[in-house]
């Protein structure tokens, strides 16, 4: 995970067509792919955290869950 300092290390990588995945230097922070509707934000261990209608909310939310599961 991540800490709130860390956040502007995150690098984000689209591996293929709608599919983006985030880290920082030594660790993976998740994943986004598009759904129907949106695109489905998925933590360091694919597990959902929600659907989003755009891509940087998406992306957004996953940086946040990473620096709350840093922080728990």
């Amino acid at each position: 995970m991540q800490s709130p300092e860390d956040a502007n290390q995150v690098v984000w990588s689209r591996v293929e067509q709608d599919f983006h995945v985030a880290s920082t230097p030594g660790a993976f922070l998740g994943c986004i792919d598009r759904d129907g509707e949106g695109y489905a934000a998925h933590d360091a261990h694919t597990q959902l955290i929600g659907s989003y209608p755009t891509l940087d909310a998406a992306m957004s939310a996953v940086i946040a869950h990473s620096t709350e599961a840093a922080s728990a």
